[in-house]
């Protein structure tokens, strides 16, 4: 065998073990959507007519990984990305002026989300939802679902303890066999070049 097919063979061994050390983490980013009652409350200029206007919450978060069984984070997340709306406004990491206010979580011994408090302003609006159990509490104006929408414009929300569900968390995982076929990819090149030295 030359030292040349050597080489090759120990190059493709080593790039096998680094494509496979190096594979992203089993935890993926994990996504919880939320969608709130119908708005029952209505003040000021806020309304919502057939459908359209400040009709609900509806809100997703994406974490790095899984909430997982009996969670409770007093100190609340911090959240790869999220989008909260009541239907009129759209409060999105990232955009002008979006300030997130508390994001936290209580999770049950299967993981499923049970308590939470979210929070998030931008210039024209604070939209949040909240429930701690039973009736609620720490409501704001516009109970356990809302938006407050500044300068006195106005709230549309639902009475304390009227809350909506949650689903998730969805999973978007690494696809581990493109690691292996990169692996085997670079042996069959190395045993090729060996076979062709040889011949």
């Amino acid at each position: 065998m030359s030292s040349m097919s050597i080489k090759l063979i120990r190059f493709a061994v080593l790039g096998s073990l680094l494509a496979i050390c190096l594979a992203p983490s089993a935890f993926a980013d994990s996504t919880y959507s939320y969608q709130g009652p119908a708005f029952t409350i209505f003040n000021g200029s806020d309304s919502c007519i057939s459908g359209v206007g400040e009709c609900a919450i509806a809100f997703s978060i994406t974490l790095s990984q899984p909430l997982g069984d009996n969670f409770d984070n007093g100190n609340g997340v911090t959240p790869i990305a999220f989008t909260l709306s009541d239907g009129t406004n759209v409060l999105t990491n990232g955009g002008p002026g979006v300030v997130p206010i508390e994001f936290f979580f209580m999770t049950n011994s299967s993981g499923a989300i049970v308590q939470w408090n979210v929070d998030v302003a931008n210039a024209n609006a604070e939209l949040f939802t909240h429930f701690f159990g039973g009736s609620g509490s720490d409501n704001g104006a516009c109970g356990s679902d809302g938006d407050a929408t500044s300068g006195g414009g106005g709230c549309a929300g639902t009475p304390a303890g009227v809350v909506g569900s949650w689903s998730g968390p969805t999973t978007a995982t690494s696809e581990p066999s493109s690691v292996l076929l990169f692996g085997f990819g670079l042996i069959g090149f190395a045993l090729l070049s060996f076979k062709r030295a040889t011949a």
